[in-house]
């Protein structure tokens, strides 16, 4: 597999049990040691839009 094929494939990770309280910053923060985050989606529950807890 080239670099350059390797760099396209996009990852996804799953993290549960969070925080309630946990922002995106903080996902960025924890996990800045493997590189960039492109995207973070956290879920909020549609009638109080309190963060689901995972991310």
């Amino acid at each position: 597999m080239s670099s350059s094929y390797a760099d396209r494939m996009s990852r996804s990770l799953f993290v549960s049990g969070l925080s309630r309280r946990t922002t995106i910053e903080d996902l960025e923060t924890a996990f800045k040691e493997f590189g960039r985050l492109k995207d973070v989606y956290i879920p909020r529950d549609y009638y109080t839009r309190e963060p689901r807890g995972f991310a």
